[in-house]
């Protein structure tokens, strides 16, 4: 890193971690990767969007926090228990989340998909009406470094529900695209979900600006230019390091 022309990170969160533990020759740049924004994660016109299903996408480790979704979702059963959860992905924690959705009595009404190809993704997230991102801190510290499920469910107008960690607020904005909630508790997410099954109006208003949100950040193209610019910058002997 000290060595190099230019750096880059894929959120203001690690472009901070880095400042802080790290020293580097230049200021690090924020470029996220891209997601396909274009011909895979769009609104399709021919899935049914059920206002019933709620779907997480992501594997199945502590810092994706399933562990505190079930709990949130067994008590959004108390009050609708007509709603399904979709889990999709797979991980270590598998065994372990199915036993949970058991204990907890909720295991009728949790679907654990396992993994998905990319291509099957984008009619996972037009059918569901919120998808749940409930990333925590793991105990090793861990945490996500942008999160780009996010992005996807975004990009398919789908309603986002997330945990209000620094990398994920460079892609949700509280109140504009999507809410955010305390990480780690389960009634704070479960509240949220209850008030946006109860309330057609702000899930259609967040469906209205979820794409737009994303689309000029995350497009692949968009992307692609802008580190572009940075790799000719970084072979130009002209430029030298901010």
């Amino acid at each position: 890193l000290k060595r190099a022309r230019r750096v880059t990170v894929v959120s203001n969160y690690m472009r901070e971690f880095l400042r802080e533990h790290v020293a580097t020759n230049c200021d690090p740049d924020v470029q996220p990767m891209g997601v396909d924004l274009q011909a895979r994660f769009k609104p399709n016109g021919d899935v049914v969007r059920n206002s019933n299903e709620l779907v997480f996408v992501g594997r199945l480790v502590e810092k994706k926090g399933v562990t505190y979704l079930l709990k949130a979702f067994s008590k959004v059963c108390e009050i609708a228990p007509y709603v399904r959860l979709r889990i999709v992905g797979d991980g270590p924690l598998r065994p372990q989340l199915t036993q949970e959705a058991e204990m907890l009595g909720i295991s009728d009404k949790v679907e654990f998909c396992g993994s998905v190809t990319q291509a099957q993704l984008p009619a996972i997230y037009g059918r569901a009406s919120i998808a749940l991102i409930p990333s925590v801190i793991a105990k090793s510290g861990d945490q996500e470094g942008l999160g780009l499920v996010t992005v996807e469910a975004l990009g398919c107008n789908c309603v986002v529900i997330a945990s209000d960690l620094p990398a994920i607020r460079d892609i949700i904005t509280a109140e504009e695209n999507g809410i955010l909630v305390k990480p780690t508790s389960s009634t704070a997410l479960a509240d949220t979900i209850i008030r946006l099954l109860e309330d057609d109006a702000s899930c259609e208003k967040f469906r209205e600006v979820a794409r737009a949100s994303v689309v000029d950040k995350f497009d692949w193209p968009n992307v692609a230019e802008r580190y572009r610019r940075l790799l000719h910058q970084a072979t130009d002997p002209v430029h030298k390091p901010s």
